[in-house]
């Protein structure tokens, strides 16, 4: 009677004698450094790890490998910054790790300088659309969260921080 083989065995006989090539192996490598670097990363922002322990991870391995790790990090950073957030931490980190973050904190103070220019500007839009329709006062405090042309610039504003910075993060991995 014949012998009943899983898929997995079917599928282990049928490659047994196959192999990765490099291109295979290293993009499985670079795909494993940064999903820990990833973990690590969120464990620094949430307190569980220092500074020093995601540094640490950062200096593991070889210069390619060290250098994955990096742009690892620029992708995480990229993830949770927001123009709203002080980004103090992904600030520390990358000053921790690149030797000239400058142009980095320019571009973060700019865009800080520019939502709080905006903010203002459609907030006082916004009192004066409510005062047109008989809502004004000393108590009215105007809710941006509810105003569309705030969420609509906000967002515009937000992509063009992150393509900024991005831009500017991506430099460091490629300076240094």
């Amino acid at each position: 009677m014949a012998e009943i083989k899983s898929t997995l065995e079917i599928i282990m006989e049928k490659s047994k004698n196959l192999t990765l090539t490099e291109e295979e192996k290293e993009k499985i490598k670079k795909k494993e450094i940064s999903d820990k670097l990833a973990g690590a990363f969120n464990k620094y922002l949430d307190g569980v790890i220092d500074l020093e322990g995601l540094v640490a991870l950062l200096e593991e391995g070889s210069e390619k490998e060290r250098r994955w790790a990096r742009e690892a990090l620029i992708e995480n950073m990229l993830r949770h910054i927001s123009i709203e957030d002080e980004n103090e931490k992904l600030l520390a980190a990358l000053d921790h790790v690149f030797p000239d973050t400058s142009r980095v904190r320019e571009a973060f103070e700019k865009f800080r300088k520019d939502l709080l220019r905006q903010r203002e500007a459609h907030a006082r839009r916004f009192r004066d659309e409510l005062a047109s329709r008989g809502i004004s006062g000393g108590a009215v405090i105007p809710n941006l969260k509810a105003y569309s042309p705030w969420i609509d610039a906000l967002e515009k504003l937000e992509h063009s921080f992150k393509e900024d910075v991005g831009h500017h993060l991506y430099r460091l991995v490629e300076t240094g």
